[in-house]
């Protein structure tokens, strides 16, 4: 961890220093896993927003050039906490096709939240033949 010293300038109202504190990317996401999809965070918001238009979108786009094939494979580059890999694992694919999912992240922590979060829905999907993870 490095402490940086930020200096106010001359025109500053504040005559003291700030420290600020930076952590390494992977410790800060391990922190923040536990209240990472409940925070508020405004992006995850929007993020959520377009993706319910952009996600149906794209999966109707790759089936189209796909048809034929029975397995799909998806690799779901810093899956985080799962919340988009849930919208992939529970996208109403044609019960033609085999889609597996696979997760992945650097933070531990986060894929200590997505293993428990999509083990429930992927029991119950598996249970019905459809998407793995």
């Amino acid at each position: 961890m490095a402490d940086i010293t930020h200096k106010p300038e001359e025109s500053s109202t504040s005559s003291t220093d700030m420290p600020t504190s930076y952590l390494p990317t992977v410790e800060t996401y391990d922190a923040w896993a536990s209240v990472y999809d409940t925070d508020g965070n405004i992006l995850q918001a929007v993020d959520d927003m377009e993706l319910e238009t952009l996600l149906p979108s794209f999966f109707t786009e790759l089936l189209n050039t796909r048809k034929g094939e029975t397995h799909l494979r998806i690799l779901d580059l810093g899956c985080g906490t799962g919340r988009n890999t849930m919208k992939i694992l529970t996208y109403p694919w044609p019960e033609t096709i085999h889609v597996s999912i696979t997760g992945i992240d650097a933070s531990a922590g986060m894929l200590a939240i997505a293993q428990r979060k999509l083990s429930a829905e992927q029991n119950a999907l598996t249970a019905q033949g459809q998407p793995s993870m």
